[in-house]
């Protein structure tokens, strides 16, 4: 019986991630710079983003490429990938750049958010939304 809890509680939990995320997918391309602009915590929802793309990026430097099998990287993509990430830090340490102020992560915000789109590929969320629904919607966000 605990086992049966278990799996339905994650099941749930499951469900009520894809819900979030497909919310706030659709309030980032809605609102978009309003939306991420939003301050929680004395941060900006944009910052949090970057820096959670930071935490991806680290974890793709760091794992090695028997762990990255579901991206069915090419020996260049993946090592291209982790080059970007060093030269990144590499060219931070050479120009003393300060790594603890935010400024330093902003600047460099596209290497960090590409990170998502590998992200996606790994996890490869199996939604209950068609693709023909989720196109509907892409099609009027420009109007609003």
């Amino acid at each position: 019986m605990q086992t049966i809890l278990n799996n339905n509680t994650l099941k749930r939990i499951l469900q009520v991630t894809q819900l979030l995320l497909f919310i706030f997918l659709v309030f980032t391309m809605l609102f978009n710079r309003s939306f991420v602009g939003l301050y929680i915590f004395g941060f900006r929802l944009g910052e949090f983003l970057t820096f959670f793309g930071l935490i991806i990026g680290l974890a793709f430097l760091i794992l090695p490429k028997k762990y990255l099998n579901d991206f069915y990287f090419n020996d260049l993509q993946f090592y291209s990938l982790k080059l970007i990430v060093l030269s990144y830090f590499l060219i931070g340490f050479l120009t003393n750049a300060d790594f603890l102020n935010t400024y330093t992560y902003k600047s460099s915000s596209y290497i960090w958010t590409t990170f998502f789109l590998f992200l996606g590929a790994l996890v490869n969320l199996k939604s209950k939304i068609s693709f023909e629904k989720l196109s509907i919607l892409l099609i009027f966000i420009p109007f609003f």
